[in-house]
């Protein structure tokens, strides 16, 4: 990394069904970092946040660890107790504030998304990690509401480094429902590499992973449509 100045990494946990999404985002790019977890009631519009976003941040958000590698984070202000870890089975996530409380436990079984995207440049790259976990377990609180996390719940992983082009666009969908066949989940992506670079488009049943080929879609972010397609020469790992 030749600019440490365009450096980013983040880890990314999200939580959701019908009735809410929470996520916790931990990490930093060039503009700055951040620490927060979000719960949105899609019942009420309402949206709860808790942590702190800093510019020109230094190393206070830096993660010195791959996104398969065992590890611990915490972080704690006066707003915000986050604490991520992995033991090498399980993925524990926690929060606490004075608006929220949530803690998961999810089993790291199942195959992962792993990607590594190279840019027009030699010295940028980016390398993703994504997961829907098969199974988990957890809870959410916002005061004295509690959130179902049930069967339909759906939990997903993605965690990031890279040496990024100072202009990016990247598109991100996850989704899944129980069926009889057992959980099954969706995971759709794009980044702006070049032609033929790795995506991330698959589908799991029970955290079994099918690559995806050729995938067209849009998506509708700020006003503005955004199309995205895969190429079935891609390639995936397991993990």
């Amino acid at each position: 990394m030749r600019i440490p100045a365009r450096r980013q990494e983040w880890e990314f946990y999200q939580a959701f069904n019908e009735r809410f999404a929470f996520w916790v985002y931990y990490g930093h790019g060039p503009g700055g970092g951040r620490a927060e977890a979000v719960l949105e009631d899609f019942e009420t519009g309402e949206r709860t946040r808790s942590g702190k976003r800093m510019l020109l941040c230094g190393d206070t958000f830096d993660l010195d660890f791959s996104p398969g590698e065992p590890h611990t984070v915490k972080y704690e202000d006066d707003a915000l107790f986050l604490s991520l870890g992995f033991d090498g089975e399980t993925r524990r996530v926690l929060v606490r504030s004075d608006r929220l409380d949530a803690e998961f436990l999810c089993p790291d079984s199942g195959d992962a998304m792993v990607t590594a995207v190279p840019f027009s440049h030699r010295t940028t790259f980016l390398y993703q990690v994504k997961k829907i976990f098969p199974s988990f377990s957890g809870h959410v609180h916002m005061h004295k509401l509690d959130y179902p996390v049930d069967g339909e719940t759906v939990m997903v992983y993605a965690g990031g480094r890279g040496s990024l082009p100072y202009r990016t666009t990247r598109i991100w969908a996850a989704a899944g429902a129980r069926t009889e066949a057992g959980m099954l989940t969706l995971n759709l992506g794009e980044d702006n590499g070049p032609e033929g670079a790795p995506t991330e488009n698959a589908l799991f049943l029970d955290g079994v992973m099918q690559k995806l080929g050729k995938v067209s879609g849009r998506s509708r972010t700020g006003g503005k449509s955004c199309a995205w397609s895969s190429l079935p020469t891609t390639t995936a790992m397991s993990a």
